[in-house]
């Protein structure tokens, strides 16, 4: 599972490998992985996430298919309608955010805190002068 949530950050990304990920995460458990914290989240028509913000960690949702309004910043509220087709949206540090399903979703979130990836280089780092 690990190489597979590694995938879904650095290449490009294929709908059936993302179902293959979602299907081996438990619904908002976090797995952090290099710096990064994966979560899956299910929502049912009409639930709302936020308005939320996140001062230091940039967010991607991952999603394939369903329905939802998003509104990051100030800017005007963008409906999604999805089938199959991957999509990453990209939440800047600091944005404020909100997300509201209009049909049932199934979607990942990948945060990447700035402070926890430097953390994790330097880890890594000082773990091989060790050897």
């Amino acid at each position: 599972m690990i190489r597979l949530l590694r995938i879904i950050c650095q290449s490009g990304l294929d709908p059936s490998l993302f179902y293959e990920i979602k299907q081996t995460m438990a619904p908002e458990q976090i797995y952090v992985i290099g710096g990064r914290d994966f979560v899956r989240h299910i929502l049912d028509s009409g639930d709302e996430v936020g308005p939320d913000s996140h001062v230091e960690e940039e967010e991607y949702i991952v999603v394939a298919n369903g329905k939802f309004s998003l509104r990051i910043g100030r800017g005007t509220e963008k409906t999604y309608q999805l089938r199959n087709a991957l999509n990453i949206i990209h939440i800047p540090a600091g944005q404020e955010h909100y997300f509201r399903a209009s049909s049932s979703l199934d979607y990942i979130v990948v945060k990447l805190s700035k402070s926890r990836i430097l953390l994790s280089a330097l880890h890594r780092v000082l773990w091989k002068k060790r050897e």
